[in-house]
Parts: structure tokens; sequence; C-alpha cells
């Protein structure tokens, strides 16, 4: 992985006019695997959904998997028309790092539960934000978009780049409100609760 973010900066090798194989490849590795980590937080929102005691944060928390599943649809149909196969999911653990490890950790322990009340629901999602938060901006606006941008105009038989990075762009714009929706679902739970601080 190092390997490849050193590339990004030039040091690759050069494909004609495709870029270099290590951008190639990094945009790849990269895109696969926000797509597989949308799929992974979208069971964990159902999961949590299903054992929350609020009717409203459920339905909330409903809407998010809903979405996060439409977007690791989306991503895997880009992975698959630009590249073909991505990156197995033990390899995507690594690339994403500690946001994956913090929805497998928050996954685990819904497991051992069968109801989730408003106190320890308000815990649970404010472990959360760190993994929206590495959604939306690390994944879409710093990493995957800016890749794109690069690469997508030289990478043969893609035309009509800028359709795909509005694409993008709108799920990244969806992902700040994902981040926001759980903020305002978890905010009012812990209220006198003592379940700990919600996301600010």
């Amino acid at each position: 992985v190092g390997r490849r973010r050193r590339s990004i900066l030039g040091r690759g090798r050069t494909v004609g006019s495709e870029g270099t194989v290590d951008e190639l490849e990094a945009v790849w590795e990269v895109t696969a695997c926000a797509a597989e980590f949308e799929s992974l937080v979208s069971d964990l929102y159902s999961e949590i959904a299903a054992r929350a005691e609020s009717r409203a944060a459920s339905l909330g928390l409903r809407f998010l998997a809903l979405q996060s599943r439409s977007h690791a649809e989306y991503l895997r149909l880009l992975t698959s028309e630009l590249w073909g196969p991505g990156p197995t999911v033990g390899d995507c653990r690594k690339v994403v790092g500690l946001p994956w490890r913090t929805a497998e950790e928050v996954r685990t322990e819904v497991a051992g539960s069968d109801r989730l009340d408003d106190g320890r629901l308000a815990a649970l999602l404010g472990r959360l934000e760190v993994v929206e938060r590495f959604i939306g901006e690390e994944t879409y606006h710093r990493i995957l978009f800016n890749l794109l941008r690069e690469v997508l105009p030289r990478v043969k038989g893609v035309e009509g780049a800028d359709v795909v990075l509005d694409t993008l762009e709108e799920l990244s714009r969806e992902e700040g409100f994902h981040e926001r929706l759980l903020r305002r679902i978890a905010e009012p739970l812990g209220h006198g609760r003592g379940a700990g601080r919600p996301p600010r």
C-alpha cells in the first residue's frame, strides 16, 4: 500500500497515456475497498436497527443502511466496469485500517445483544462517528475523488469521465448527510442515561 501511495506522487512506471501501473492499481484498490467497507457498514446499520428500542432511531438507521448498500453496489459496478474483480475482504481490512476495525468491533458487540436500550445505542453510535467521517472525508474527498480525477481521463475506453466524478461527488455529499443524521439520532438517546458523550 505504501508503495502505491508513493507512486501517486509520480514515481510509478508509465503505461503510455493511461497513467502509471501503480496509479491504476491504487485507484482500483481504493474503489474496490470503499465498496466493501460500505457493504460492511450497511450490514452493521441494519443489525443495530433491528435491536434498537427507539423506533425513530431504528428508522433512521435503516435509511442509512439502504443508502450505504446502494453506494456499495455502485462502487462495485464502477470497479467491475473499469478494472474487474477487486481485492479480498482481508486485503481491504488492511487498506481501510482503524475505521474497518471499529466497525467490526461494534458489530461483534451488537451481535451479543438481543436489544439495545437508548443509552447503549447512543454509546455505539458515538463510536461510529469515525466510520462515517472516514467514508465521507477520507475515502471520497481526499482519496478516491482526487485519484479518479487524475487517472480516469487517461484510462482507455472511458469517455465522459466527468459523469463518474459527478456521481462520486454526490455520494460524498450523501455521506456528509449520513454523519449529520447519525449525530441527530444519537444526541437525544443519551440524555440522562449515562451513556457517555454522543458524537459532536
